[in-house]
């Protein structure tokens, strides 16, 4: 096969999965407009499009967090070239299946020069160390509601913030406790295995980020919320932690693509016992529209950047 075909082939190649991206992400947006029809509600603009700026800059800590990983595995990517990987294979998520993001990222990661070995564990390690911190606000947050969910959730509570401390103190005091394990499903899944032992003070630096990830993740959903409900001032708190652990869930739940269904259901069960079940239900399901646009516009952003 001649040099022109190849590049042909896979020309043609990545715009036939460009385009399946784009109809599975349109199926999801076009059934959250629906549900939601922003068109039938009261939105406060320019609150709204303030809480779109923070999820752009959520997803800039994370592409941030990403390029700590991989020059702390010897590998230099400037920023505006991470969040082009992190968020062109992001889109991937919500084609059924869970390895398509991971694909995507390994794909871009090698046309940057960066190899597939490396690219696959920080891609891991992205997953582990982006859990702890979420745990462990979800965690204490459950905790100081004073069984606002039922005394069982304070034991969970409990559970949460012990395991989310001790991965932490692993991931940077004993990293191969926590490679171990992995290590044995990638084994599983006929996967090298990775190998990683950070400076502690990187390690620190990068969780510490991922702290600035989650806090303006949360935050960008309490902007939302102010857009379209009058939230009074005690929720400030409860909905960003809310927000927090909703998402970790759906963001590590195998059951559907993108979390869809799981974060929104954590978000009514959660939203509930602390306002009227109306409110609640529209928080979530316009959760779900706002934050696919957050991911559009990023993704929009990241195909512009060379």
């Amino acid at each position: 096969m001649s040099f022109l075909s190849r590049k042909v082939n896979i020309t043609i190649l990545k715009t036939i999965v460009t385009l399946i991206v784009c109809y599975f992400v349109y199926l999801q947006f076009r059934k959250n407009y629906a549900l939601f029809n922003p068109m039938e509600r009261d939105i406060q603009p320019v609150i709204f499009i303030f809480s779109l700026v923070m999820i752009i800059i959520t997803f800039i800590f994370t592409a941030m967090a990403w390029k700590m990983i991989l020059r702390s595995m010897g590998y230099e990517v400037k920023l505006p070239r991470a969040f082009r990987i992190m968020f062109l294979s992001n889109m991937g998520k919500y084609i059924p299946g869970k390895v398509w993001q991971a694909l995507g990222i390994v794909y871009l990661s090698e046309k940057s020069g960066i190899p597939k070995s490396v690219a696959v564990t920080s891609f891991v390690l992205t997953e582990v160390l982006i859990t702890p911190v979420a745990l462990l606000i979800s965690s204490m947050y459950i905790i100081f509601t004073g069984g606002l969910f039922g005394r069982i959730t304070v034991v969970y509570g409990t559970i949460g913030i012990v395991l989310s401390i001790l991965l932490i103190w692993a991931l940077i005091f004993r990293p191969i406790y926590v490679q171990r394990p992995i290590n044995y499903l990638m084994r599983k899944l006929k996967q090298e295995a990775i190998n990683f032992d950070f400076a502690k003070r990187k390690m620190v630096s990068i969780e510490f980020v991922y702290l600035l990830v989650w806090v303006s993740l949360g935050v960008s959903f309490l902007f939302f919320g102010y857009s379209i409900l009058k939230i009074p001032h005690s929720l400030i708190i409860p909905l960003i932690t809310i927000y927090i652990a909703a998402y970790i869930i759906g963001y590590l739940s195998f059951l559907t693509p993108g979390g869809l269904g799981v974060r929104e259901g954590v978000l009514i069960f959660m939203l509930t016992p602390i306002m009227r079940p109306g409110e609640a239900a529209l928080l979530a399901v316009g959760s779900r529209f706002w934050f696919i646009l957050g991911e559009i516009i990023c993704s929009i952003i990241a195909a512009l950047i060379r």
